[in-house]
C-alpha cells in the first residue's frame, strides 16, 4: 500500500494505492453507494467504507474518486479543502 499527499491551491490532494483485485473503470462510481460491493462472494465486508469516506470528504469541501491501477489494484484519490480562518464546521 502506498499513501501520499500533495499541496493544491485550496487544500490537499491525497491518494491511497493498493495492489488488490482492482475494479473495472465502469464500476468506479458505483462503489460510493451504501452497501455497494463487487466481490461480495469472495471478500468479507459491509460495503460501507467508501460511502463513509465520501461523506467525510464532502463534508470538508472535497471530492473523492477511484482510478484503476495498471496491472491490478486501485488508487483512491480525494481532496480536502483548507478551512478559512474563522469558518465554523457544523
Amino acid at each position: 500500500m502506498h499513501v501520499w499527499a500533495e499541496r493544491e491551491p485550496q487544500g490537499w490532494r491525497f491518494a491511497v494505492r493498493d495492489a488488490g483485485i482492482g475494479i473495472e473503470s465502469r464500476f468506479a462510481g458505483q462503489l460510493f453507494g451504501l452497501f455497494k460491493r463487487l466481490a461480495h462472494e469472495r471478500y468479507p465486508g459491509t460495503g460501507m467504507g467508501l460511502a463513509v469516506c465520501k461523506k467525510v470528504v464532502e463534508r470538508h469541501g472535497g471530492r473523492i474518486w477511484l482510478e484503476p491501477t495498471p496491472g491490478g489494484g486501485l488508487t483512491v484519490k480525494f481532496t480536502i479543502n483548507d478551512m478559512i480562518e474563522g469558518e465554523k464546521q457544523e
